[in-house]
């Protein structure tokens, strides 16, 4: 009875301590409320973050929704606030914060899902903006064996009649699809054998309902004898079926909508594009298939939700056009303009990556058609030069899965957009600007007979020592420019402004040993310092392996040695950013490395150990 009664008194003062700390919460909150609303419309941006930290020390542990949503606006504000200020790891921070804030309120009050979308791909926009590549003298791609996909480098072509003589091996042919045969346009297939042809097979209306005609088999005879025109063509062609569908006029256009039909239509789509992927590979094996969505989707769609499936697809393509958008605000924190990748938050090299992310692993990616309009609603000629320098420095070096390239090579049919490079009524500047980019990026170079180099990322460089050529590939809001320092060994920094930031260690400097280099990146109030160890040994090869190794930092009395070991593949860490020095070295491990060291001999035998399986 005694303990019984203690226990109730227990719970009793648990339970009035826990009034008074909630009523302490609720008059803090109250006194804190009317400082909130003086500096909620203002500028006072340093002030509004004070408070909201106010706020996070009166719930510093939400756990119910009047204090989730007490701090949902607030968390918004303080992350805008901080990138207002340039300080854009500390608006990373807050961003996360306020998603987490509405996630909890998404699964336990309202619907917040649109803003659950806009907040994550701010994050996504703010994370990881600076990444460091090196050109090396190796092959690096991934290679996946797909029809007519080269091993190393990337096809570069254009569409319409012109050919840039030296500076093409593609060729972009539209046809569309009930209305013309692919046969029609036989004049304007390229009769070097070196060309690969990408066939832009096009739903003239794109509605699901011609989708359903095809899948039906309604167009089956006028699909072979075009394939069969393909096959005793014999040149390699990149057969690219009903392009961006993602953004079909059609689709559904509210959230009810999209509820209602979004799978029917899918499948419409995987239907029709099966369909024709079937008779493609059983008749024109020289052809391979492509989906090619845009590579923004209807805010209800997703560009995944419309794969035929591995087995159909042969490469995954896409548009994507270097423009300024007319439906962005540019506003700090509008999380439409960073899921459309617009305004402040506007990166091409994004918006490629959400494919490339989706499918860069299992199948080359082709960028259908770019384009860079120098004249037409919204666009300038200024403008359009930047991106066009833009795309084609960082293509193919953040993304080595891409092997082909086409540029939209025409004046826009429908307005008053202007693209065309070539003839009488192209760009002169933009033509000499595309020849030049063509000409410095080394994948597109290497199909080109010029060289056989690729970029890699600074932390995987490894190969003989030879000029070291840095570039970094670096994103803040707003396009905002960063001052990159770089120094050598504690050497005097060498400093520009100017993208793509740029630096050159020549070979002379790249004695045995140990090399640091230390990258400082500084952008309004952003400061970011990264530290690279360059390991070369004696016979002149050269590596950065340990770079990647979070955990093991230059200061560390066994650094150098880490180093010798991973250039050497003694040891490859315990992750793939992991060395883990101080854990305990098992059985398993001293073996490997013994393996490792004799050579990777032939083993066999019995081991005497009960915990070791056969093989």
């Amino acid at each position: 009875m005694k303990k019984r009664f203690i226990s109730v008194i227990t719970v009793i003062a648990v339970c009035l301590s826990a009034a008074v700390f909630c009523r302490a919460d609720t008059q803090s909150y109250w006194s804190w409320q009317p400082r909130w609303l003086e500096v909620y419309n203002t500028d006072n941006y340093d002030v509004i973050i004070s408070l909201v930290k106010e706020l996070e020390n009166i719930y510093p542990a939400p756990s119910d929704s009047s204090q989730y949503a007490r701090l949902e606006t607030p968390l918004k504000k303080c992350a805008a606030a901080y990138e207002y200020k340039g300080m854009y790891s500390s608006a990373l921070s807050y961003y996360k914060k306020y998603l987490s804030c509405i996630k909890w309120i998404n699964e336990h009050e309202s619907d917040r899902s649109d803003a659950i979308r806009g907040a994550a791909a701010i994050i996504e926009y703010l994370e990881n903006p600076v990444t460091l590549y090196a050109e090396a003298d190796v092959k690096n791609a991934p290679y996946y064996g797909a029809v007519n996909e080269p091993e190393y480098g990337t096809y570069v072509g254009m569409s319409g009649n012109d050919t840039i003589e030296g500076e093409q091996n593609g060729k972009l042919i539209y046809v569309h699809f009930f209305n013309e045969t692919i046969r029609g346009f036989d004049y304007l297939f390229p009769t070097d054998e070196s060309y690969v042809v990408e066939v832009a097979w096009n739903v003239p209306e794109e509605t699901k309902s011609e989708l359903d005609t095809i899948a039906a088999g309604e167009w089956d005879d006028y699909i072979k004898a075009d394939l069969e025109y393909l096959r005793q063509k014999g040149c390699r062609v990149l057969l690219r079926f009903g392009a961006e569908v993602n953004v079909w006029k059609d689709l559904p256009q509210t959230a009810g909508d999209a509820a209602a039909k979004k799978d029917e239509y899918c499948k419409s789509f995987k239907a029709a594009f099966r369909k024709i992927a079937s008779l493609a590979h059983s008749i024109a094996p020289n052809c391979a298939m492509v989906f090619s969505p845009n590579d923004i989707s209807n805010w209800y769609f997703d560009a995944t939700d419309f794969y035929p499936g591995d087995e159909y697809v042969d490469w995954v393509g896409l548009s994507s056009y270097g423009n300024i958008a007319a439906g962005a605000t540019g506003s700090v924190g509008d999380g439409a303009d960073a899921v459309f990748c617009r305004g402040r938050y506007d990166d091409q090299m994004l918006r490629i990556k959400r494919i490339a992310d989706a499918f860069g692993d299992r199948k080359p990616i082709m960028i259908s058609e770019c384009g860079f309009a120098y004249a037409g609603s919204n666009q300038t000629h200024r403008h359009a030069l930047e991106q066009m320098r833009y795309f084609y420095t960082y293509i193919n070096m953040v993304f080595p899965q891409v092997k082909a390239v086409f540029y939209f090579n025409t004046n826009y049919r429908d307005s008053d957009n202007k693209y065309k490079l070539t003839g009488d009524d192209g760009d002169y500047e933009m033509l000499e600007l595309y020849k030049s980019m063509v000409r410095q990026n080394a994948p597109m170079q290497a199909l080109l007979g010029e060289n056989g180099k690729s970029y890699v990322p600074l932390d995987s460089l490894s190969g003989d020592a030879a000029d070291t050529n840095i570039t970094a590939y670096i994103r803040f809001p707003a396009g905002d420019r960063a001052t990159v320092s770089y120094s050598l060994d504690g050497g005097a920094q060498v400093s520009t402004a100017e993208y793509p930031y740029n630096y050159s260690i020549s070979k002379s400097a790249l004695t045995e040993g140990i090399h640091t280099l230390k990258v400082d990146v500084v952008c309004r109030g952003e400061s970011i310092t990264r530290t690279y160890g360059i390991f070369v040994d004696s016979d002149g090869k050269i590596s950065t392996f340990v770079s990647k190794m979070s955990d093991v930092s230059p200061k560390s009395w066994y650094y150098d040695e880490v180093a010798y070991c991973l250039h050497h593949g003694i040891f490859n860490g315990t992750d793939a950013d992991k060395f883990s020095p101080d854990s305990n070295m098992n059985r398993a491990m001293l073996v490997t490395v013994l393996w490792r060291l004799e050579g990777e001999p032939s083993v066999y035998g019995e081991t005497g150990f009960a915990d070791v399986k056969d093989g």
